[in-house]
């Protein structure tokens, strides 16, 4: 029984790794939207600057080019991380089903080897009551 509560164990161990990368995926993809946001918001004030001050407004298209490029590459990235963050999810889910399937079988284990005890701890009270009885003097 105690290789069921290592392998249980080991088991939980890699449920925690599962998570952790499931963790640091989906922290990547924030941190991927936030640069998103920043390069559209910093566009957008650009785009504000070039129209007010009409002498730079020449290079704005070139700038706002470069940033949707950026821009779609970072969306590039997060669609990589996503399909990245799909496969650690069913990671995780495969190792939280290993971890029950293992701890199932050792309360099974568990629930087998209190029916046999409890199994022997009858058979011997059945044996004193036995004994018991058969020492008894007959009254008849």
């Amino acid at each position: 029984m105690k290789f069921l509560h290592n392998l249980i164990r080991l088991a939980k161990w890699r449920l925690d790794e599962r998570r952790q990368a499931v963790a640091d995926l989906e922290g990547l993809r924030r941190q991927l939207l936030d640069q998103i946001g920043q390069l559209e918001a910093e566009s957008d004030e650009e785009s504000r600057v070039a129209a007010a001050a009409g002498d730079v407004l020449f290079v704005f298209p070139a700038y706002r080019a470069a940033q949707v490029a950026k821009v779609a590459a970072l969306e590039e990235s997060v669609s990589d991380v996503d399909g990245r963050l799909e496969e650690a999810h069913e990671a995780l889910r495969g190792a939280f089903r290993e971890v029950k399937k293992l701890e199932l079988s050792l309360e099974a284990h568990q629930r087998r080897a209190q029916a046999e005890a409890d199994r022997r701890d009858q058979i011997a009270l059945d044996e004193m009551a036995l004994d018991g009885f058969r020492r008894r003097p007959a009254n008849n």
